[in-house]
């Protein structure tokens, strides 16, 4: 065992090791590592002796996001003190953000402008698509765009500590931002010009900051008071009192740390979504288990063997042996090899050769609904039969079409869909249906297709231009969706559950640095679609244990799984991170949607 030395390149720490335990049996703390510290630091600034710990960790820069940036190519800013410096040694108006994002609540925290580097820096609040595309209000040295809103156009100088405080109300109405210079408000924004800035918005807002060449910022979220030692500490904390700050929060206003994060409202997602892995025996009334609860949706592929590896998706609406395809359009098919039967701790399947063939390995995604029971529901014009789990924003919904448009079919939800799949059942008398998809990023009036490698459609037929609401979702006239009078639908139904899924969109920058993803948690399961291109939906999920993840799934493809380096993407705790130039996650300028479901909150993630 070594310690304080990289074995594989014989590199020495160059530093001060302090506080290591190392136990064989029982622990001396049970109670976490977090015991206290009776030493005195040794050739340790005091300004580094910060009360971040693994107890209530704070937000930090994320030098993930470089690939964020809107020039990202060669974009090379450094992190330093923590991730609590950046450093810019190229690029122009380039962003970096900050670990946690934010929707509700009162948060402050602080930058200092350490070296302008160039003209326009900027600080403030980002969706994920960065500083760009905003619109300047040089009055005041404020930007604002539909993707965030910063304090700069000029109005910085060296050495001054800005304060960003945000508020945020439901839906975004009445949210403000307010920046302080030195202490000193410049604004308190709610409107630019005649258009509300924040409501209506359902985006995540991220800390970003920006700069040019030779720019320094230096931040502050509670932990680093002197800001890495350039001035002296402030004595400030947050409502709780947490953190330390150079200038007194306002009122009610909290540092962007683990302690003052809002409680997951699923604290284990692994009980209504689990990744299993298995190898084929070729036996009939094999048990797959350790899956912890009793799976609704099961949806497998065959990792190995070319020759048997269609996806199989069998759900307790439709009942066992009843298989769906996601990259066919076949008509759903009964196998009596297939599932059997949906079982407490996982499935039991036969010997079908797409499920269970002898020595290949197989991946079974598995979602929980309402543990085999469903109901009726009239909230649509078409009645539905639903088996729903409100908690973790997920229904399976049988109807039966009618053909017209405006017609409406109850989820029983009680959130709004974000990502809705629809497969037609007996299609093939009539034509072949593709799996049709809503998702809440490209809208109503738009729709992709599960099986294929086709870019967004725009067409009223399939959603009838019309946004799924908190009790119902929209149907057109096409086969794909509402067929004449008669023909059977299964449809798959997610809405965004804060810590456990996200549906939302990127756009690449063809960069092997490519774009961080925000999710708010460690994926389990990530799938990717460009939504204007011709490349095929990749899965990405944590049944490979190496991060970064270089094998990848297709669900519109039969392929087996391939890798490496083809479409590199790591699975960090708050969210995931393309780190390859490949077309299927990373042309630059695309816009790409996904889906994205949860390992952890960030809050527990131990991951990256």
């Amino acid at each position: 065992m070594e310690i304080g030395r990289q074995s594989t390149s014989g590199s020495n720490f160059n530093g001060y090791i302090q506080d290591l335990r190392v136990y064989k049996g029982l622990a001396k703390y049970k109670g976490g590592f977090d015991v206290p510290k009776p030493y005195t630091p040794v050739g340790i600034a005091t300004w580094r002796a910060v009360s971040d710990t693994t107890a209530n960790n704070f937000a930090t820069l994320n030098p993930l996001s470089n690939g964020n940036a809107a020039n990202s190519g060669g974009v090379q800013i450094s992190y330093t003190n923590g991730n609590n410096t950046a450093t810019w040694s190229a690029g122009s108006n380039n962003a970096t953000f900050g670990t946690v994002g934010i929707n509700t609540g009162r948060w402050y925290w602080e930058g200092r402008l350490s070296t302008v580097g160039g003209s326009f820096p900027f600080i403030g609040i980002s969706s994920q698509s960065g500083i760009n595309n905003c619109v300047a209000n040089a009055n005041n040295g404020i930007a604002a765009g539909n993707n965030g809103v910063w304090l700069g156009n000029g109005g910085l100088s060296a050495d001054d500590i800005v304060g960003v405080a945000v508020s945020f109300t439901s839906a975004g109405v009445g949210s403000t931002i307010t920046f302080f210079i030195n202490n000193t408000a410049v604004t308190n924004i709610n409107h630019i010009g005649n258009r509300s800035l924040f409501d209506g918005q359902t985006n995540t807002w991220i800390p970003s900051v920006s700069g040019v060449n030779g720019c320094v910022w230096d931040f502050n979220f509670g932990q680093n008071p002197t800001f890495s030692g350039s001035t002296t500490a402030g004595t400030y904390t947050d409502s709780n009192g947490k953190g330390l700050f150079k200038y007194e929060p306002p009122s009610g206003f909290l540092a962007l740390c683990e302690d003052n994060l809002p409680t997951p409202a699923i604290k284990n997602p692994g009980e209504y979504f689990k990744t299993v892995l298995y190898t084929g025996d070729g036996n009939n009334g094999r048990s797959i288990t350790g899956i912890g609860f009793t799976p609704d949706l099961v949806w497998i592929k065959g990792r190995g063997s070319a020759a048997y590896n269609n996806h199989l998706l069998y759900d307790s609406v439709r009942g066992t042996t009843k298989i769906l395809q996601s990259n066919q359009t076949a008509d759903e098919a009964t196998a009596t090899t297939g599932l059997s039967s949906f079982d407490s701790d996982g499935f039991t399947i036969g010997t079908f050769e797409d499920g269970n063939t002898n020595a290949n390995t197989y991946v079974a995604w598995c979602w929980r609904a309402g543990a085999g029971t469903t109901s009726t529901n009239t909230d649509g014009s078409i009645n539905s039969v639903v088996s729903v789990n409100q908690d973790a924003g997920f229904s399976i919904v049988s109807y039966t079409s009618n053909g017209t448009s405006g017609a409406t079919v109850g989820h029983q939800l009680n959130k709004t869909p974000s990502f809705i799949i629809v497969k037609m059942r007996s299609s093939q008398s009539v034509g072949s249906a593709d799996w049709a998809v809503y998702h809440k990023s490209l809208g109503a009036t738009k729709n992709v297709w599960l099986n294929a490698t086709n870019g967004e459609n725009t067409s009223s037929a399939y959603w009838n231009n019309t946004e799924p609401t908190s009790s119902v979702f929209s149907l057109g006239n096409d086969l794909d969706t509402n067929h004449t009078n008669g023909y059977d639908y299964i449809a798959y139904c997610w809405a965004e559950i804060e810590n456990f899924s996200k549906f939302g969109s990127f756009v690449g920058n063809g960069d092997a640095d490519g774009p961080a993803v925000y999710c708010g948690f460690k994926p389990a399961f990530v799938l990717i679609k460009e939504a204007s291109g011709t490349d095929n939906w990749a899965i990405k999920s944590n049944h490979i244990s190496t991060n970064p993840n270089d094998f990848t799934l297709l669900a519109d493809r039969s392929d087996t799984e391939y890798g490496p380096n083809n479409t590199v993407i790591d699975l960090v705790s708050n969210g995931f991170k393309i780190r390859t130039t490949s077309g299927l996650v990373n042309t630059s300028g695309a816009t790409y949607i996904f889906a994205a479901f949860a390992e952890s909150p960030f809050t527990t993630a131990n991951a990256k």
